[in-house]
């Protein structure tokens, strides 16, 4: 037996156990999906599970068993795109890791290289939000410096220690912005395309990218879309190539 048809028998199985819990979506469809899905009715719980991902209460469980129903159906593409958006909600989501990097595998794809920025993109909320609680410890700390003056040893050591790292959470906020979660994110879901000079089949190709790369999209012409690569190449591609990580 030849080493995809051993990755493919892997997959079958782990596809096989979808999450059961997930307390955003619709109890009802989300229940007929499982149901539908370990019935074989990939079809069906695919339909569902798109509708419940079009209602927004979307969660990494519903991206993740997306993601399996895709790969049921030899959609590897939109496997692909669905696991990255479960792990952009939960970036510790193993099993979607699992089955991406899987899936990547198969297709002779890499997966997207692990990044000090690509991290700290993965939590973009903690980031933001460490800025202001330390914001506040300062504010609250300035106030006793000036107040109450025998408790200015204190301030000091906490102005000490609030201070940098208020400028180091808020620094790294404003440089990933919305991170894994930018809705200027984009996923490639055909096995390869390439990167074009310009809007047109006949253009010079500047870069070829593969399954599941990640692009920053930043605007579209007709069926062309004008895009970012991770090594900062611009260029253009189909807008069928990719979908966006975030979705509409």
């Amino acid at each position: 037996m030849g080493k995809n048809a051993v990755n493919w028998l892997r997959i079958g199985w782990l596809a096989l156990f979808i999450a059961v819990n997930n307390s955003n979506a619709d109890p009802v469809i989300w229940n007929q999906a499982n149901q539908e899905f370990t019935a074989g009715k990939f079809d069906q719980a695919r339909a569902d599970y798109a509708h419940l991902v079009a209602t927004g209460n979307v969660s990494p469980e519903l991206f993740y068993n997306l993601g399996n129903t895709y790969l049921k159906l030899d959609d590897k593409g939109r496997a692909v795109l669905n696991f990255k958006r479960a792990l952009a909600l939960a970036p510790g989501f193993e099993s979607a890791k699992h089955n991406l990097n899987l899936v990547l595998q198969t297709a002779g794809a890499e997966p997207d290289e692990e990044t000090l920025a690509s991290w700290f993109g993965n939590y973009p909320d903690i980031w933001m939000l460490g800025g202001s609680i330390f914001f506040w410890v300062l504010a609250y700390a300035g106030y006793s410096w000036f107040v109450w003056p025998r408790f200015r040893p204190v301030s000091k050591i906490i102005l000490a220690v609030a201070i940098p790292c208020a400028v180091v959470c808020l620094a790294i906020a404003f440089w990933i912005g919305d991170g894994a979660r930018s809705p200027d994110l984009a996923v490639v879901i055909n096995p390869s395309v390439d990167v074009r000079y310009g809007p047109a089949n006949g253009s010079r190709v500047t870069v070829t990218l593969g399954l599941g790369e990640s692009v920053r999209l930043v605007s579209e012409r007709g069926a062309w879309t004008l895009c970012q690569t991770a090594a900062g190449i611009a260029g253009w591609l189909p807008s069928n190539a990719v979908e966006r990580l975030v979705p509409r």
